[in-house]
């Protein structure tokens, strides 16, 4: 029934209304895991000469604890998910500071993180600029915090990308002030390596090329959300 439910609200509703059923759906089931898994442990430990009682009232209290977030969800405490963002957001920015790597908790945090952006756009209506801004700038710290916690943190980060050779590209470009053929397959579009040395002249940095490519890469990527973020605030 809960996979034939879905379609028969397709068919009766259309795709539109079927989306925002299915999403609400599968909060609700989210919501009833937990609370699920309490009552059939509720069971075991019961049937194993466990205090009844204590162990009831212990189950209760853990359901109704996890339950309250999902009770108590209105728009007047909007405010409390940014803050416990920024809260956490602070806390990632320590744990990246303080660490030689990057931590298992430090994964944990941005997972709540993006819970939390999920959870404001999910439960609560963005009907103004402000609310809008807040969620998309949101976005732009935790993918920033992402990007730039590798490759800032390490000298030189070793991935998808081989920052060794476009580095070198970066400062040969700075050397000879010209695209020349060892750019190789690079010649032909050498626009990043451009932006990213014409960056490096402008604002004198004292850190090196490849750190001045780093950032310029975090500040393209989220190229997407700075758009929609100018867009809100034009409105």
């Amino acid at each position: 029934p809960t996979l034939i439910l879905p379609i028969m609200v397709l068919h009766l509703l259309g795709q539109e209304q079927a989306a925002k059923y299915y999403v609400a759906m599968t909060i609700g089931n989210l919501a009833l895991i937990v609370p699920s898994a309490l009552s059939l442990s509720l069971f075991i430990e019961g049937s194993h000469g466990q205090p009844l009682k204590q162990t009831i009232i212990k189950t209760g209290k853990t359901a109704y604890l996890f339950l309250l977030p999902f009770v108590l969800i209105e728009e007047k405490y909007r405010f409390v998910f940014i803050v416990f963002f920024l809260f956490l957001y602070e806390l990632s920015l320590l744990t990246l500071h303080g660490f030689e790597l990057r931590i298992i908790p430090y994964y944990g945090l941005v997972a709540i993180m993006g819970t939390l952006i999920l959870a404001q756009i999910l439960f609560f209506r963005s009907t103004t600029r402000i609310q809008n801004v807040t969620i998309i700038f949101q976005i732009i710290m935790l993918f920033l915090n992402i990007v730039w916690g590798v490759t800032l943190k390490y000298y030189f980060f070793i991935g998808r990308t081989d920052i060794f050779f476009h580095s070198w590209l970066v400062e040969n470009l700075l050397t000879t002030g010209h695209i020349n053929p060892v750019f190789d397959v690079y010649e032909a579009f050498p626009l990043f390596h451009i932006l990213s040395a014409i960056i490096y002249e402008i604002c004198g940095f004292s850190i090196g090329p490849h750190k001045v490519l780093f950032i310029t890469n975090g500040i393209i990527f989220t190229g997407t959300n700075y758009y929609l973020l100018i867009s809100y605030s034009d409105c």
